[in-house]
């Protein structure tokens, strides 16, 4: 499940869309199903269901996929935005977050 939802960020680029709304909101929602799919591991993780390995793999593939994906401003504003609940979560810290931004296209700008 997890590499369909990856595989569909990064092949977003292939899909066109009829205005920049539609595009908008399809690259969110493609994200942010990666996020939710997080947190729902993370909480097996909390209740002893996942080891820790297990969603280190995870959060390793997330955090990679987004790092990848984030080329521009409305990519970077998506990240901020879905990547809050992950620091309200303590999934990640502010070096992660700074990590994922330093290695990513977007980089170049900032």
């Amino acid at each position: 499940m997890l590499n369909k939802m990856i595989e569909l960020v990064n092949n977003r680029h292939k899909v066109s869309y009829s205005s920049e709304e539609k595009d908008y909101q399809d690259n969110y929602n493609k994200k942010k199903k990666l996020i939710d799919y997080l947190i729902e591991n993370y909480h097996k993780k909390e209740n002893s269901l996942f080891s820790e390995i297990e969603f280190g793999t995870i959060l390793e593939k997330v955090l990679k996929t987004f790092s990848d994906n984030t080329g521009c401003s409305d990519d970077l504003e998506i990240l901020e935005n879905l990547f809050d609940k992950l620091f309200e979560l303590k999934i990640i810290d502010t070096n992660t977050y700074k990590k994922t931004i330093e290695s990513s296209p977007v980089n170049r700008w900032l």
